[in-house]
C-alpha cells in the first residue's frame, strides 16, 4: 500500500475485539507502530490477566516494523492515559495515525489519512483528519472530503504541530465569559451544549480527553477533514467500554465504505450546513432533540426535507 504513517494503537483489557483491530493494521503492514496500553485497575480483579493478554498482541507483529510500547503498570485512567500516549507518540513522530482498540478501519482509511497529513502538513488552519462520518455519506460536497470545526477521536490522524495545542482548559472561564463564544458557537442550542459539555470536564464529572481536543480546536480555530463516506466502523459497544455501552448510539449503526480515489475540494472553508447537522444529530442526544422548541423542530425538519429533494433532484438529472 505504499508508506503508511506512523500508526499508534491505543489497548486496554479487550483481547478479542483489541485482536480484530489489530489483523487490519496487519493488512497494511506500517514501517512505524506505537502500542499503548493503560494499567489494570485495582479494583477490577480480571483486568491484570485481560490487560497481559491483550498486550501480547506485540508478538503477532511478523513484519518488518520499528516496535515502540507505552505498557503503564498502575491505571491513571483514560483521559490521563490516551492524552499521554498521543504525547508520548509526537515525542517521536511529526505525524501519525491514531486508532484505538474497539476501532475497524477500512482499507482505504489508511492511504486517505495519509496522503491527507502529507498534503496539508504546513498548512497551520487544517488540524487533524477523521476517518468517522457521523452522517454516512455526505452528498453535498464537491470532493471526497470536506471541512469541519468538528475533530472526531473514532479513527483520526493528526500532526505534531496540532497536538501541541492541546489545552486543559487554561482560559475556558475567560472565553466563556467574553463575546469570543458566542463566535464559536452562533446556535445558542450548540452553545449551551458545549458549555455544560466544557464546564463538566474541566470539573472533572466527565473523564474524557476528547472533549478537551474539541475544546482545542475550536478556541485555534482549526478546521478538521471528514471524508465523505464513513471508513470507521466501532464494535466496542457493551458493558466492557468507558463510553459506548449503548447500541442505541448513532456510532453503532454507522455503515463503512472504502474510498476508490480521493478528489480535493475547490476551497479549504467550514462546511457550516454538515456542521450543524452533525450537531443536531450526533451531539445531541435524544432528550436533548426533545427540549428543542416548536420552531427549531421545525427548521430542522425542513432543512432535511430541502436536503432530500436536491439528492432527488441530482438523480434525476444524472
Amino acid at each position: 500500500m505504499g508508506n503508511i504513517a506512523p500508526v499508534l494503537f491505543l489497548i486496554f483489557n479487550r483481547p478479542d475485539i483489541t485482536r480484530e483491530a489489530f489483523n487490519r493494521i496487519k493488512t497494511v503492514r506500517p514501517k512505524y507502530l506505537f502500542i499503548a496500553a493503560d494499567g489494570p485497575r485495582s479494583d477490577k480483579p480480571d483486568d491484570a490477566l485481560l490487560c497481559n493478554e491483550t498486550r501480547k498482541i506485540v508478538d503477532e507483529i511478523d513484519w518488518d516494523c520499528e516496535v515502540k510500547t507505552l505498557f503503564r503498570e498502575e491505571n491513571i485512567g483514560l483521559r490521563r492515559a490516551v492524552s499521554g500516549a498521543i504525547t508520548w507518540f509526537f515525542e517521536h513522530v511529526e505525524q501519525g495515525i491514531i486508532l484505538e482498540d474497539d476501532l475497524i478501519p477500512t482499507q482505504s482509511f489508511f492511504s486517505f489519512a495519509t496522503e491527507m497529513l502529507n498534503k496539508y502538513k504546513y498548512d497551520q488552519r487544517i488540524f487533524a483528519i477523521s476517518g468517522t462520518n457521523y452522517l454516512n455519506i455526505s452528498n453535498e460536497i464537491d470532493g471526497s472530503y470536506y471541512f469541519s470545526k468538528y475533530p472526531s477521536s473514532h479513527g483520526w490522524a493528526t500532526w505534531q504541530r496540532s497536538w501541541k495545542l492541546y489545552d486543559e482548559f487554561t482560559e475556558w472561564d475567560k472565553i466563556k465569559k467574553s463575546g469570543v463564544i458566542d463566535l464559536l458557537f452562533p446556535d445558542k442550542v450548540e452553545k449551551k451544549f458545549w458549555i455544560s459539555i466544557f464546564d463538566k470536564v474541566e470539573q472533572k464529572k466527565i473523564d474524557s480527553w476528547a472533549y478537551i481536543w474539541n475544546y482545542s480546536c475550536f478556541v485555534n480555530s482549526g478546521l478538521n477533514i471528514i471524508p465523505q463516506k464513513n471508513l470507521i466502523k466501532n464494535i466496542g459497544f457493551g458493558e466492557a467500554a468507558t463510553h459506548t455501552k449503548s447500541k442505541m448510539s448513532p456510532v453503532f449503526a454507522l455503515f463503512t465504505y472504502e474510498l476508490t480515489e480521493i478528489l480535493h475540494p475547490c476551497a479549504i472553508i467550514q462546511n457550516i450546513f454538515l456542521d450543524k447537522e452533525l450537531f443536531y444529530n450526533n451531539h445531541l442526544n435524544v432528550n436533548d432533540r426533545k427540549k428543542l422548541t416548536l420552531f427549531g423542530r421545525f427548521s430542522l425538519f425542513l432543512e432535511s426535507m430541502i436536503k432530500w429533494m436536491k439528492r432527488q433532484v441530482k438523480k434525476l438529472l444524472k
